[in-house]
C-alpha cells in the first residue's frame, strides 16, 4: 500500500519544495480544521493576529452553515474505507467508536523505520475516516512501547534520506497531535527517543508502572526531530526540559506522572486495560463535544488567552445547537441515560 502522506500533503498545503520542515504559511487551505494553526502556524504576532481574525470568519461560517456535526476532516474518495487496510507493521482495529492502532515489530523493540512511520499516518487516516472518538496507541511485546528510531535504518541513509524520515517523522506526529479524535498512548516498556515522541504526540499517556522515558539524542550528537523540543515543554516547562533533552537522561513512569505527562499509572500488565477503560469513559461521552475540547484546548494553549476565549465562546454557542445538548439536557431532567449521536 503506497502512503496517503503526499496527497494529503497537497491536501493540507504542506510544501514540497526544498524547505523540507515548512508547512505553507497560507491560511487559505486548511482541511485539517483551525486548530492546526496553533501547533504548526501560528508562532508570531503577526499569525496571532491572523488566527484571531480568522475566528470570526470561522464562527460567521458555522452560524451561517447551521448547527456543528461530526466533523471528518480529510476526504479522501480514492480510497475504499470500507475494509481493513493491512500493513507490515501496523495494526488497525475498531470497536464501535474506539479505534486500536499497535505497532508490531517487538523483536526490534518497536523501533521506527520508513515503513513504519508511513503506516502509522495511513492508519490513523483510516481511524479518521471511520470517524472514530478515541484512539488507543499501543505496541506489542513488553519490553517496550517504542525504542526510538531504527538506528541500523538510519546508519544506511544519505543525508537527503535522513532529511526525508526527519520531514516524515514530524508529519506523522503532527498528524496525531492534531487528529479529531482523542489519542490515548499505552506505553508498557521503554519509551527513547522517537518512542517518546510519539506519546507526545498523543492527547494523554496511560503508564505501566516500570515503563521508563528518555530523550538520549544528545548522547549521539543530536537533538530530536520529532517534536521533543517543542511538546516537551510545553508540558513539564522550560527549565526541566532542557534537562532531559541537554542529559538524555531516562525518568521512571512515577516522575513522568508526578511531571504532568502521564495520566494515568497502571500496575505492570494491565496498562491496556486501564487506557481502555479511560477510551471507554470517552467514548461514552458526546462526540461533538469530546472533539471540540480538543479542539478548543490545542488551538488556545499558544494563543492570548483573550484569542482562546473568544474561542471557548464561539465553539460553545454551536454545541448549545446540537442535538447532543438537546439530548444531553432532556435525560438528565428525565433521569435517564442519554443516547447521543454527534449532531
Amino acid at each position: 500500500m503506497s502512503s496517503l502522506r503526499n496527497t494529503r500533503r497537497i491536501e493540507t498545503g504542506f510544501r514540497s519544495d526544498s524547505n523540507l520542515f515548512a508547512p505553507e504559511s497560507s491560511f487559505t487551505v486548511w482541511p485539517l480544521g483551525l486548530w492546526s494553526i496553533t501547533r504548526q502556524r501560528c508562532i508570531s504576532a503577526v499569525c496571532l493576529a491572523e488566527f484571531h481574525r480568522y475566528l470570526h470568519v470561522y464562527a460567521d461560517s458555522c452560524c451561517s452553515s447551521g448547527p456543528l456535526t461530526r466533523r471528518k476532516l480529510i476526504s479522501m474518495p480514492y480510497n475504499d474505507f470500507s475494509t481493513m487496510p493491512e500493513f507490515t507493521h501496523v495494526k488497525v482495529e475498531t470497536d464501535d467508536d474506539i479505534g486500536t492502532i499497535r505497532i508490531d515489530r517487538p523483536d526490534q523493540l518497536n523501533a521506527l523505520n520508513t515503513n513504519v512511520v508511513d503506516e502509522l499516518y495511513d492508519a490513523f487516516a483510516h481511524l479518521e475516516e471511520a470517524g472514530v472518538v478515541v484512539v488507543l496507541l499501543r505496541t506489542t511485546g513488553d519490553r517496550a512501547f517504542v525504542a526510538g528510531a531504527d538506528l541500523k535504518e538510519i546508519t544506511e541513509f544519505s543525508n537527503r534520506e535522513f532529511l526525508e524520515f526527519q520531514k516524515n517523522s514530524r508529519e506523522t506526529n503532527d498528524y496525531i497531535a492534531e487528529h479529531p479524535a482523542q489519542v490515548i498512548a499505552v506505553v508498557d516498556g521503554l519509551a527513547y527517543g522517537g518512542g517518546f515522541e510519539l506519546a507526545l504526540a498523543a492527547d494523554m499517556i496511560v503508564s505501566e508502572e516500570s515503563a521508563t522515558f528518555a530523550v538520549p539524542e544528545v548522547k549521539l550528537g543530536l537533538i530530536p526531530g520529532g517534536g521533543a523540543t517543542q511538546r516537551l515543554p510545553r508540558i513539564i516547562g522550560t527549565n526541566k526540559a532542557k534537562e532531559l533533552l541537554a542529559t538524555g537522561e531516562t525518568i521512571s513512569a512515577d516522575e513522568a506522572k508526578s511531571l504532568g505527562l502521564v495520566n494515568r499509572l497502571a500496575e505492570d500488565g494491565s496498562g491496556l486495560d486501564a487506557a481502555r477503560g479511560l477510551a471507554e469513559t470517552i467514548a461514552d461521552r458526546p462526540p461533538l463535544a469530546v472533539q471540540e475540547v480538543k479542539r478548543v484546548v490545542d488551538g488556545g494553549v499558544e494563543s492570548s488567552l483573550e484569542t482562546g476565549l473568544s474561542y471557548e465562546q464561539e465553539v460553545t454557542y454551536q454545541l448549545f445547537d446540537s442535538d447532543d445538548v438537546t439530548e444531553g439536557i432532556q435525560a438528565f431532567l428525565e433521569d435517564r441515560d442519554p443516547e447521543f449521536t454527534g449532531s
